[in-house]
């Protein structure tokens, strides 16, 4: 378990307050239970970003795989106590703009004037009024 020395000596705090960069910098020195500790605070936000990025859930799952490998391998390149989330996110970007550059995923955009018709009820439309249950009460 990784601790941090709080500097006097006296006590050492417990991981929950261990930040990022002191998570790295374990992890740069081999510490496979700190880069756990860092995928899982950042799993969330760090999926989200790739599978927006490239539009597919299933390849963003794959991405993000290929950016922890990425983390592990490339862990003694980070500079403590240099912070740790844009050092993150800036190979996840590199890793999706990869991605982009082979065709695998065409970025999403949309300019101002841009509308977005959707094919049938909404999500929660559908889950409120089922379509058999709609056709029966006329909604």
């Amino acid at each position: 378990m990784v601790e941090e020395d709080s500097g006097t000596g006296a006590e050492k705090m417990p991981i929950t307050s261990v930040t990022d960069a002191v998570l790295m910098r374990e992890t740069a020195r081999g510490s496979r239970d700190s880069l756990e500790k860092l995928v899982r605070r950042h799993a969330n936000g760090l999926l989200t970003f790739i599978v927006r990025m490239v539009g597919n859930h299933h390849r963003g799952e794959e991405l993000f795989q290929e950016v922890v490998l990425t983390v592990w391998l490339k862990r003694r390149l980070y500079t403590y106590p240099r912070p740790f989330k844009p050092w993150l996110y800036r190979i996840a970007l590199n890793r999706c703009r990869e991605e982009f550059r082979k065709g695998g995923a065409a970025p999403i955009t949309f300019s101002s004037g841009d509308s977005v018709e959707a094919a049938g009820p909404s999500p929660d439309d559908a889950a409120v009024h089922p379509p058999r249950v709609s056709a029966a009460v006329g909604v």
